[in-house]
């Protein structure tokens, strides 16, 4: 309840608690929906500390109990010990300093603010917080001990540690300018505040400064994140995925020095980001063509320590037409290459694969030259040609004599060396534009394309005179009858087959081994 006397006389002195209070509790609200992100849980427990501090003031104004405000006092230590921490956890967060933030380091900071509020607690027993306690209407008078002054030079340690840090980002990155102020100036607002209070450098009376400090440094945190969305997920998940992304990262200055890297970038070249920071892109890329390159093409490819890596680079500039540095990222492409020349060398295996199928399902398994069907097809080729661009073909058409006495006397073993030797002298003897094809059993043809009827015959009487002629030793002797044809005006291929047919049929009547035109 409040102390007699209380009206619109009292509400000055709780005000400035009051107002902290409630701004924290609407900053927390505004931001809880985003409660996931690491930087909004840092805020939360910042807000959460400073709203103990303001509050439980709000409640010592209050109360009309001596023994209620050292009880409200002791508790106020929660968050009068752990804010300089909460605020030192926020600033590297906001940042992207998380790194020092391991579960270790911080569990070693908070050594000391939990002594100071262990002693708060007990400081009946001992008085190493304050020696003396004494309350007036709306303040609280302590004479302090030992211990008070180390949790006031730990505390101003942490807040200037976040100070600083916030300030060299700020110099090192004005993207978030309105942002890096923000943590820059609110605690420094409340450090003054709080030490104007304890050296007594303004006489403000009962005038609660210290959470008058509090509320404004909070309505500049809110001005900061309700226009800038600096707690939303958009700056969050930007530096998530810097700071996650597998591919290296460096940001190079006009003067070609490294002022930015991200982990990956770190892991490549062997060094922290401070060893990075600094150094020339030379040290890194010391191949002076290569380096031309990776700072002058949008992509490139290069090598970094032996591995294959593509280079992208966007050039940095401020509207000014001026390139005031780079963004290099570096994609390593070793495991890429790998798979480009697996695929090559299946691309190639399989094109092997392919002609090798196409060849055998083209080929005449016994005499290697084409096979039935495969010549058919060229021969139509060779029709549609002519019909195109006219000129002259001739087919001839040959048929080893006797074939089957061969087979029934000296077995197919020796049948099949027969064909063997004629296919062999059919393909060394023809040009590389005639087409030789098996079309059966004992049976060959010849397609003689841009060939008149006299070159077609004189071929055909020195090819049967080399069959005749083909045998060695103990080869078994063979003859062939032949039947020659052109093509002439009619380009339809059964009846040139047909005409072809009749010309053999007449060397085979007329007692084989010979030649006959059709």
């Amino acid at each position: 309840m409040m102390p007699e006397g209380s009206g619109s006389g009292y509400l000055p002195w709780i005000l400035p608690s009051a107002l902290a209070s409630l701004l924290c509790l609407l900053l927390a609200r505004v931001v809880c929906n985003r409660r996931r992100l690491p930087i909004v849980r840092a805020f939360f427990w910042f807000l959460a500390c400073i709203f103990i501090w303001v509050f439980s003031r709000f409640l010592i104004t209050l109360a009309d109990d001596d023994g209620l405000r050292l009880l409200i006092s002791k508790f106020q230590y929660v968050g009068i010990a752990f804010t300089p921490l909460a605020w030192l956890v926020f600033s590297l967060t906001a940042i992207g300093a998380t790194r020092y933030l391991d579960r270790r380091t911080l569990l070693l900071l908070a050594i000391v603010p939990s002594i100071t509020v262990l002693l708060a607690m007990s400081n009946d027993y001992h008085h190493l917080i304050w020696t003396q306690i004494r309350f007036t209407r709306f303040r609280v008078m302590a004479e302090h001990g030992p211990w008070f002054v180390v949790h006031i030079a730990y505390s101003y340690l942490l807040i200037g540690i976040a100070t600083f840090s916030a300030f060299i980002e700020y110099l090192r990155n004005p993207r978030y300018k309105r942002e890096l102020v923000a943590i820059v100036v609110a605690p420094l607002l409340v450090l003054l505040a709080n030490l104007s209070r304890l050296v007594g450098w303004f006489d403000t009376g009962d005038l609660d400064v210290v959470s008058i400090a509090f509320a404004v440094a909070i309505l500049l945190f809110s001005w900061v994140v309700i226009s800038d969305n600096y707690l939303q997920l958009a700056p969050t998940a930007r530096t998530l995925l810097v700071e996650n992304m597998q591919d290296s990262l460096l940001v190079v200055n006009d003067e070609y020095r490294i002022v930015d890297a991200n982990p990956s970038a770190e892991r490549l070249f062997g060094t922290d980001r401070e060893g990075l920071v600094g150094r020339p892109l030379s040290m890194l890329v010391p191949d002076d063509g290569v380096r031309d390159r990776l700072l002058k093409d949008s992509f490139t490819e290069l090598t970094l320590q032996d591995r294959p890596f593509q280079a992208l680079n966007t050039r940095i500039s401020f509207g000014t037409g001026r390139v005031h540095g780079h963004l290099i990222v570096l994609r390593d492409i070793a495991e890429l290459k790998k798979a480009q020349d697996q695929l090559q060398r299946t691309t190639r295996a399989l094109q092997q694969a392919n002609h090798e199928l196409q060849v055998l399902a083209n080929t005449d398994g016994l005499t290697r030259l084409a096979n039935r069907r495969h010549f058919f097809e060229q021969f139509n080729r060779e029709l549609a040609r002519l019909e195109r661009t006219g000129g002259e073909l001739c087919l001839l058409l040959i048929d080893l004599d006797h074939f089957k006495r061969i087979n029934d006397t000296h077995g197919h073993t020796a049948g099949d060396a027969v064909l063997q030797r004629v296919s062999a002298l059919l393909d060394t003897t023809v040009r590389k534009c005639d087409i030789a094809g098996r079309l059966g059993g004992e049976e060959f043809g010849l397609l003689f394309p841009d060939t008149g009827i006299d070159g077609a015959r004189h071929f055909a009487e020195r090819l049967l005179e080399a069959i005749r002629n083909s045998h060695r030793d103990d080869d078994i002797p063979v003859t062939a009858s032949m039947g020659l044809t052109a093509a002439g005006n009619d380009l339809d291929m059964q009846r040139i087959l047909e005409r072809a047919d009749t010309a053999l049929y007449r060397s085979k009547e007329a007692g084989r081994n010979q030649l006959s035109v059709c």
